[in-house]
């Protein structure tokens, strides 16, 4: 991240690339990941429910969180939306799968993957609900019907959902794909991680604005302090063992997504609460993931 920041600001590239960058991460390289490593998944331990209802407390806790604190800043309804989002909505696939690599070994990823699957149905069925309220009734923008058809989409029809199914559904029929594509798509998946992590590098500065740092502040102690920690206390009751919970907050403590900001741009949110709360997690995230990282091992030992 702080390479693509400072080829970003040397000029080395620039806001096309960056933008070029992600579109090949996010539809090419990241599914390529994915999907091999939910295709190499264990599924003989069922669905992860335990999982995925500590992740769903600390989104629950996070939503309920940040729309009391809109509440006391009296933001406006497309502010408010832009803020509640950035408080739950994580960048799971790159920054969490970025983690668990280099914490756990690549090992882990199978396992990591299939938690995503779960993970990304319910935050982002979450998050569209909360920007379907960015724009007050008989305001402008987009229909309810409209909404409804974006939140569907957004959630079961985007590249790395498909890639997820895809991945279950060769991992249950076991099957044995031609050597060719399997080396191609390794190829690929190597790109996913390092090209993600420069690009959101790069589109840091893209993204800030000095005059809505109050409001990113607040979003990012929510996101990256209270989810977390809200996750990890459900783990704990639910008595999760020690990798499934260290995964659980480390994908609540991920930063905002980075498709916040063109998801509340499209939904008549505003992007430029959205944006800084995005530039504002991913460089605090670097202390306070590091900090949630090593919580979890204390308290597991």
């Amino acid at each position: 991240m702080a390479i693509g920041t400072l080829a970003f600001s040397l000029r080395w590239v620039d806001a096309q690339f960056v933008g070029t960058a992600n579109r090949l991460t996010f539809r090419l390289a990241l599914p390529s990941l994915v999907f091999l490593s939910v295709a190499h998944a264990d599924f003989s331990h069922g669905v992860p429910i335990a999982e995925t209802l500590a992740y769903l407390a600390g989104l629950l806790v996070a939503t309920g969180v940040g729309y009391a604190v809109t509440s006391v800043m009296r933001l406006p309804a497309d502010r408010r939306a832009s803020f509640v989002q950035g408080s739950m909505r994580g960048n799971l696939a790159i920054v969490g799968l970025a983690v668990f690599q280099q914490v756990l070994g690549p090992g882990s990823l199978a396992t990591a993957s299939l938690y995503l699957a779960f993970f990304m149905l319910v935050h982002n069925l979450i998050g569209m609900t909360v920007l379907s309220g960015a724009v007050p009734v008989g305001g402008s923008g987009p229909t309810l019907g409209r909404r409804l058809w974006t939140t569907v989409v957004s959630s079961v029809a985007n590249p790395l959902m498909v890639a997820i199914y895809l991945g279950i559904f060769v991992a249950l029929v076991r099957v044995k794909l031609p050597q060719v594509v399997t080396d191609s798509l390794d190829y690929l998946s190597r790109l996913a991680l390092p090209l993600a992590l420069l690009g959101i590098g790069g589109a840091i500065r893209e993204y800030a604005r000095p005059h809505h740092l109050a409001a990113a502040l607040g979003a990012s102690a929510v996101k990256l302090l209270v989810m977390p920690a809200a996750a990890l206390a459900a783990g704990l009751l639910l008595h999760l063992p020690k990798e499934p919970l260290f995964m659980v907050v480390v994908f609540s403590a991920s930063p905002a997504a980075v498709a916040t900001y063109s998801l509340a741009d499209g939904m008549g949110a505003d992007r430029d609460t959205a944006g800084s709360i995005v530039m504002a997690t991913h460089v605090l995230c670097i202390i306070t993931l590091t900090a949630a990282i090593v919580v979890v091992r204390l308290i597991t030992g």
